[in-house]
């Protein structure tokens, strides 16, 4: 045989040979991250429940959760502290495991925090359950050599269950890690397992976010360029939102070193904040207030920067959550006021508003498009790349992820 198609069969069989472990770490890791999701995102829905009876008296006891959270992660925690950089570590190759006990931990962790009306979202939890179940089941089966592979399957598992979004996830797994480059070796476990924990989540009753907008709106070049002023506006919004987190956690650790009363202190001071703003309007997830935006209801044009506010200080106190959802309220909020002020149909610009912060808090671009287009559906998926590409562009690359790598310069 020609030495030239043996190079042929032979590039052939390894590519074979590469989609098949693909197709067997996205099957393995995509239904019991599936099935983890679901118990700790229903948690979260009883415990809104729970809220809703008990109203925002339960900041009452935002103090006292804020000390046991810090107890449990710093008694318990060792590796699962360092939060999201953890991951980030073991992609860049200067960790090698995340401790299956991540998952109790940030579970109980964050239900507590959303019980007590912390101002934090989901991401995190989901992110991290996701990485775990994937590292593990990675080391039973003797595929500890590809930690990249496991890491992104795990978390486009995860992430596929939080919004019921399975192509912004496995873009957002490809791309989180690396701002302007793409994890292709995790492409097809991504795909995989995305799909799997998508359908076993929605068939364990987990509702995927979706909205519909007005199919008839038409724009002129007058409304591209407004568009366009929308988009930079949400680079700007978003940019300022993961430098205030970086400089809140810095200043909070610097004034108070003790993380006991950090947490304390802070706790106090937000739960009588939050109650003298609207009696708790900004604490826990705040979907009503994203909701009331996509409705085309503006009600207060200070909302996003309250929510900004309260979600650094608890994230910087110690209380343990997400991002993402905080940024797509934020988004919400501050597109529909700013669009409004520019002519935009209020709920088409608080739609536009959630990706565009979503990719300049992220510092991604191709997750937050598929992100709008998943959620609104896939009419406006022109104006969706526009504003998010132009946010991308403007966020002087910051990213809420303080581990995230930079190509761009």
């Amino acid at each position: 045989m020609p030495a030239y198609i043996k190079e042929i069969v032979h590039r052939n069989l390894n590519a074979a040979r590469d989609s098949a472990v693909s197709l067997w770490i996205g099957l393995i890791v995509g239904v019991p991250v599936a099935l983890a999701e679901v118990f700790y995102l229903k948690g979260i829905t009883v415990i809104y429940d729970l809220r809703a009876v008990l109203g925002n008296w339960t900041l009452i006891g935002m103090p006292f959760a804020g000390l046991l959270i810090v107890y449990l992660m710093n008694t318990f925690g060792k590796d699962c502290n360092k939060g999201i950089n953890h991951i980030f570590r073991i992609v860049q190759g200067k960790e090698h495991s995340l401790s299956l006990r991540v998952i109790p931990l940030m579970i109980l962790t964050i239900w507590l925090s959303h019980l007590v009306g912390a101002s934090v979202g989901r991401a995190t939890g989901v992110i991290q359950i996701g990485v775990a179940i994937a590292l593990w089941l990675g080391h039973m089966l003797h595929l500890d050599n590809d930690k990249i592979r496991l890491t992104v399957s795990g978390l486009a598992a995860g992430f596929a269950c939080l919004f019921g979004t399975p192509i912004t996830a496995i873009f957002f797994s490809l791309e989180m890690f690396v701002s302007g480059a793409l994890q292709y070796k995790g492409l097809g476990a991504a795909i995989v397992s995305a799909t799997v924990a998508s359908l076993v989540a929605k068939a364990c009753g987990l509702v995927p976010m979706r909205y519909d907008l007005p199919l008839n709106y038409t724009f002129s070049y007058i409304e591209f360029v407004k568009i366009g002023l929308l988009g930079i506006c949400c680079g700007w919004v978003g940019s300022f939102m993961a430098w205030s987190l970086k400089f809140s956690r810095k200043q909070l650790k610097k004034y108070f070193p003790n993380p006991y009363r950090r947490v304390f202190v802070s706790s106090c001071f937000i739960a009588i904040m939050m109650f003298l703003c609207w009696h708790g309007r900004y604490s826990g997830l705040s979907r009503d207030l994203l909701d009331t935006a996509i409705a085309g209801q503006i009600d207060m044009p200070w909302d996003w920067v309250l929510k900004i506010f309260f979600t650094i200080l608890c994230l910087a106190a110690g209380f343990q959550g997400g991002e993402v959802m905080p940024l797509c309220v934020i988004g919400a909020t501050f597109g529909s006021y700013f669009g409004n002020l520019l002519g935009l149909p209020v709920p088409f610009s608080a739609a536009l508003g959630i990706a565009a912060v979503f990719a300049s808090g992220t510092n991604t671009l191709v997750a937050p498009i598929f992100f709008g287009t998943e959620l609104f559906h896939g009419h406006y998926a022109r104006y969706f790349a526009i504003v998010c590409a132009l946010s991308f562009y403007c966020n002087h690359n910051r990213s809420i992820y303080e581990k995230q790598r930079r190509l761009r310069s």
